[in-house]
């Protein structure tokens, strides 16, 4: 009996945990959510670090489904660019190479990958910081300012 209780309390130890960790997870993607244009602002608008969180949080609550589209796009687009250059670096990797027996690129076709994964991600990341300008100054234009 002793050890079917140890189960029991364990699985209810694990539970509790895992719904801890579930909503220590959610609270920070909120918080992220709502100040994912602090440096924006602090850049763009001249705020100081601490204006720069509070216009961020008043930008996106006057644009909630916009920056929730925004948030998720983005999302999407930067998880495709971390799979093609994770998938583009496999082949670098001598690990990767031994464990999926991919064959063994010459010192020259190493370089080469490398290279196309350091240009793909400048350009996915040059896109991304463009965008993300272009997107704040679209909704920030319709949010008046709180000081």
């Amino acid at each position: 009996m002793p050890f079917f209780q140890a189960g029991i309390i364990g699985i209810a130890v694990l539970a509790i945990a895992g719904l801890i960790a579930v909503v220590v997870g959610l609270a920070y993607l909120l918080f992220t959510f709502f100040i994912q244009f602090y440096g924006q602002a602090i850049v763009l608008d001249d705020y100081g670090a601490v204006d720069g969180l509070e216009r961020s949080y008043a930008v996106v609550r006057g644009h909630l489904a916009s920056a929730l589209g925004y948030s998720v796009l983005v999302g999407v687009l930067g998880g495709l660019a971390g799979g093609v250059v994770a998938i583009g670096s496999m082949p670098v990797s001598p690990r990767s190479t031994t464990l999926l027996s991919l064959p063994r690129l010459s010192v020259g076709a190493t370089v080469g990958v490398a290279l196309l994964i350091v240009v793909l991600g400048a350009l996915f990341g040059g896109f991304f910081g463009v965008y993300s300008v272009a997107f704040y100054r679209t909704i920030d234009s319709g949010v008046a300012d709180g000081s």
